[in-house]
């Protein structure tokens, strides 16, 4: 049996304005957590997103390093994979 105990934070998560818009109102969330002070409109204004709507966990990621996080993404599937991601990191 693993040693790794579940971790819980509690986050305050607003209602996303739009059925596109989960994935920014959710790391906008994160951000307020770490008492970093962003409003959410921006959030959802600077993470990129797909033509039809919504994002992806690389978009969100790429906005989360930008702003000086660290990030890890885990994927299930190469048909989402995006390698871009490694060159944010050297950026």
């Amino acid at each position: 049996m693993s040693n790794r105990q579940a971790l819980f934070l509690n986050f305050d998560i607003k209602a996303q304005p739009d059925e596109v818009t989960c994935g920014p109102t959710c790391l906008h969330a994160l951000y307020k957590y770490y008492r970093d002070d962003i409003g959410l409109k921006d959030v959802i204004q600077e993470v990129k997103s797909l033509k039809s709507g919504g994002t992806l966990a690389v978009m969100l990621g790429n906005h989360a390093l930008q702003r000086g996080y660290k990030a890890h993404l885990y994927t299930y599937t190469l048909n989402v994979f995006d390698p871009s991601w490694v060159f944010v990191l050297n950026a």
